[in-house]
């Protein structure tokens, strides 16, 4: 085998691999929660590895804090 194949065939691994190894965009850790696009009055948890939305209680609204971490919260 010469160079050029062996190095084309090594980078197209690599890249497969880079590629498997990314998680799928919906995945979530247990617990995780994040607000819905567009509508602030419900947020989505992570149950089972699956989001579930869920409307915030009378008075709050989805909100995402300066760490990132997204949560239904009453106004301040």
């Amino acid at each position: 085998m010469n160079l050029k194949i062996w190095i084309s065939m090594a980078v197209l691994s690599l890249g497969a691999i880079a590629i498997s190894a990314c998680p799928a965009a919906d995945e979530c850790e247990e617990g995780e929660q994040r607000c819905i696009s567009g509508d602030d009055s419900q947020v989505e948890t992570c149950t089972s590895g699956v989001w579930t939305a869920s409307d915030c209680d009378t008075g709050e609204a989805c909100m995402t804090m300066d760490s990132g971490v997204e949560h239904c919260m009453g106004s301040m």
